[in-house]
């Protein structure tokens, strides 16, 4: 990985603009049978492996599709519809209930972890690997001085199901909870499962993918949510979406104003045509979109202003929940950091935000703790205070991460990521791994903060603190 790798994002879009409500979000079939992942059942689209391991989202937000939308959106519902549902059916896969995901794809850990660090401004702890029970609540750091979660996943886990038997493993076992006031960075090179993870939360994903484990969102299971109740209830109203490449998800034959608009009287209620206009700019200068732009069509903005266009969709219903995907792509400095601030307003308010991002410098800038992902595992979740000060991560990949930034050592993380669809049996990043040793052939599970057998260790308490072999070679 390069230093580019580690502060920019490289992932493309592999979807194609859709329509069906005001944000763009094509409406599945209701004919056809949902599978856990949302999609439908009984077929398997022929998913490149890179698609499949980063697939974008598909909406800046969702509004409700009860509500009847003006003679001059007509045009839009005519679009084409998700290029997932439509790929060639290749081969037939086994068809899932919601409830009876494949035990192998959501490995159950053996042993329980343990609350992390402290986070900052008042945000909920580090959670461990295990799914549900006491042990799953006592990690997340439940408890009446700390705020209930607004998004608790436990065990998340997605695989696609390929041609010729063969299946990608996107996303394993991920847990870890988000709490309002409280912007949790998830992190990790291009391919690793992090916008696989995203559009599971939402129900986005192609019709050949597999999903287990527990998403909450209060009291909803989002894994197992019906698309009725994601589309009415979920998207736009109680989880936000900056989508990836969002230019792709915007509605070509419709103006950016008459995208807004129409979030905003789904979303909001105003009634009006002036009130309306008065809220769509409004909107457009909470995420520095210019006033004077509103007027024109997707494919006459530049991707930053693209950009800026789908974080103002984002924002406009004030969902409790943001998730933001590489939400600074295209934006010079100046902008990321002001859209970094704007979404961190968003969060002191009382919202909670999961945001997916290559930058590490919008990171520090705005989280409150960081997960870092690898490989479809999330190997690091702690405090962002630490992670980017002292004593800094404790995974060796994390570290390497920070350390390929051109402010630090500007030396990129030796070798490439393995792929997804061909894991090994223990820790992934071993090939890679200078600390690593014949115990890493076993899973590493996620404790104390770190998910490593070798972890760089702590600040010791004495100045006579003993050095393990791990560390001399580091």
């Amino acid at each position: 990985m390069t230093a580019k790798d580690a502060s920019t994002s490289t992932s493309t879009a592999v979807t194609e603009p859709g329509a069906g409500d005001a944000s763009g979000v094509p409406a599945p079939d209701a004919s056809v049978p949902r599978t856990a992942g949302g999609g439908e059942a009984g077929t398997a689209p022929s998913v490149p492996t890179d698609a499949a391991t980063d697939v974008p989202t598909n909406a800046a937000t969702e509004a409700s599709t009860d509500a009847a939308t003006e003679a001059s959106t007509d045009a839009a519902t005519d679009a084409p519809t998700d290029a997932a549902t439509n790929a060639p059916t290749d081969a037939p896969v086994e068809e899932k209930a919601v409830s009876a995901a494949p035990a192998d794809c959501a490995r159950a850990t053996e042993e329980p972890a343990r609350a992390g660090d402290p986070v900052r401004r008042g945000a909920a702890s580090t959670v461990g690997a295990t799914r549900t029970g006491p042990t799953a609540e006592a990690a997340a750091g439940a408890g009446p001085n700390r705020p209930a979660p607004v998004l608790s996943v436990r065990g998340l886990s997605v695989r696609f199901l390929l041609p010729g038997g063969r299946r990608v493993d996107a996303v394993s076992d991920a847990s870890f909870d988000v709490a309002p006031g409280e912007c949790l960075a998830l992190i990790g090179e291009s391919g690793c499962g992090k916008s696989v993870l995203a559009s599971a939360l939402l129900g986005l994903l192609p019709a050949n993918s597999r999903t287990a484990g527990h998403a909450h969102l209060d009291d909803l299971d989002l894994l197992t949510a019906d698309e009725p109740t994601l589309a009415r209830t979920v998207r736009g109203r109680r989880v936000g979406l900056v989508p990836q490449s969002p230019a792709a998800h915007l509605t070509p034959v419709r103006t950016i104003r008459s995208h807004i608009e129409e979030t905003v009287a789904r979303l909001t209620g105003v009634r009006g045509r002036a009130a309306r206009r008065k809220a769509a700019e409004q909107a457009s200068l909470r995420a520095e979109f210019p006033r004077d732009h509103l007027d024109r069509h997707p494919h006459e903005l530049s991707g930053g202003l693209a950009q800026r266009a789908a974080t103002a969709l984002a924002l406009i219903g004030d969902a409790p929940l943001l998730l933001a995907d590489e939400p600074t792509t295209g934006l010079d400095r100046d902008l990321v950091d002001r859209t970094v601030d704007e979404l961190r307003r968003h969060v002191d308010d009382g919202h909670a935000l999961l945001m997916i991002t290559h930058d590490l410098a919008a990171a520090e800038r705005i989280a409150d703790r960081v997960a870092v992902m690898y490989a479809g595992r999330i190997v690091e979740l702690t405090d962002a205070g630490a992670f980017f000060g002292s004593p800094g991560p404790r995974h060796p990949y994390s570290r390497g991460l920070l350390e390929a930034l051109p402010e630090r050592s500007f030396a990129p993380v030796p070798g490439l990521p393995p792929e997804l669809g061909s894991l090994p049996e223990g820790c992934a990043f071993a090939p890679r791994c200078d600390r690593a040793t014949d115990t890493c052939g076993a899973l590493p599970v996620l404790e104390n903060t770190v998910a490593c057998h070798h972890p760089v260790p702590a600040p010791a308490a004495g100045p006579h603190a003993t050095r393990t072999p791990e560390d001399t070679r580091a």
